[in-house]
């Protein structure tokens, strides 16, 4: 029995051990969200890489270094979209056997009063 659930911890750390999260699903318009993907280092044939967008719509602001932990090799991404909507972050194939689950990130704009006044931005005091 023992053998059996060892060899289930370690198979599904394997199957598992694949992510990509964002720290909120949810944002306003031009907020920053931190993206994150991870995978192991013996299943990590190709890290994707990425120029300004990360699909169209979601910008990159910011692209954190490659950083490895206990066979773990991960990356953050900070990144904002300009347009309400909802944007669907696909999946990411690190092998053939490895890929993460997609995400969705929903972007909402910011209310304002029907009636409301336009008002200058204030001068720097």
């Amino acid at each position: 029995m023992r053998k059996l659930i060892l060899s289930f911890l370690l198979s599904s750390k394997i199957i598992f051990s694949q992510t990509a999260l964002l720290d909120t699903n949810s944002i306003l318009i031009g907020q920053q969200v931190i993206f994150t993907i991870s995978n192991s280092v013996s299943e990590s044939n190709s890290w994707p890489t990425y120029t300004n967008f990360l699909i169209e719509g979601i910008e990159i602001i910011q692209e954190g270094k490659i950083d490895t932990i206990n066979n773990i090799i991960s990356q953050n991404f900070i990144i904002t979209s300009w347009d309400s909507g909802s944007y669907y972050i696909p999946e990411i194939s690190f092998s053939e056997n490895s890929k993460t689950e997609g995400l969705l990130l929903n972007v909402q704009s910011v209310f304002i009063e029907e009636d409301a006044k336009l008002k200058d931005i204030k001068k720097p005091l």
